[in-house]
């Protein structure tokens, strides 16, 4: 894909790419609609396990294509989604917090990692990003953040990020976040 990777474009370039809001907004969104098409549309269903930044590609346009998933499939044609799901799948950080208790995959695992993803979106950070402290992750700082959502607020949207439509699509992000990241998957939207 003509601009690489979500990954590189949000932490990896010497001189990171100014990424404006509505350049994010349209990733999120994007990325949403093909978790989407994974999960209920496609034939057979698809749980990723393991959407993050480095399985996003951007295209010209910059809209994103999850790309890696079916990897198992693609290795082994034998083993099903049942018979995988004791492997262990997805990229620290990313990872939900009921995959420790359970082997069996389920949507709401992507839609945490999808959180996770729309986080990093918002603040340019990295799920463990070396700025936070021992045994904290992206989510577990956003939560935390005491001084408001503001703080997390990535300072490189400049501009964008004190505009009140755009203020108000942040903060409204920020929120789906904070559902996507739910501890209890029940308590988790899905990806309709």
């Amino acid at each position: 894909m003509s601009n690489g990777i979500l990954n590189d474009v949000l932490h990896e370039m010497i001189s990171p790419t100014v990424l404006g809001w509505d350049t994010r907004f349209k990733i999120a969104i994007g990325t949403a609609h093909g978790l989407s098409y994974l999960h209920n549309d496609c034939t057979p269903r698809i749980i990723h396990r393991d959407i993050k930044p480095g399985n996003i590609l951007l295209d010209s346009e910059m809209e994103p294509h999850i790309s890696d998933f079916g990897i198992v499939q693609l290795t082994d044609r034998s083993l099903t989604v049942d018979s995988c799901s004791s492997l262990v799948m997805g990229t620290l950080g990313y990872i939900a917090p009921e995959r420790a208790h359970t082997a069996r995959m389920r949507k709401k695992m992507d839609v945490y990692s999808y959180g996770v993803v729309l986080l990093e979106l918002i603040t340019r950070k990295k799920a463990l990003d070396s700025s936070f402290s021992e045994g904290i992750d992206i989510v577990s700082w956003v939560k935390s953040c005491n001084e408001g959502e503001d703080v997390v607020i990535d300072e490189g949207l400049g501009d964008d990020a004190t505009e009140p439509a755009i203020k108000k699509e942040i903060l409204g992000m920020i929120r789906i976040t904070r559902k996507c990241t739910e501890a209890n998957p029940e308590d988790r939207p899905s990806m309709r």
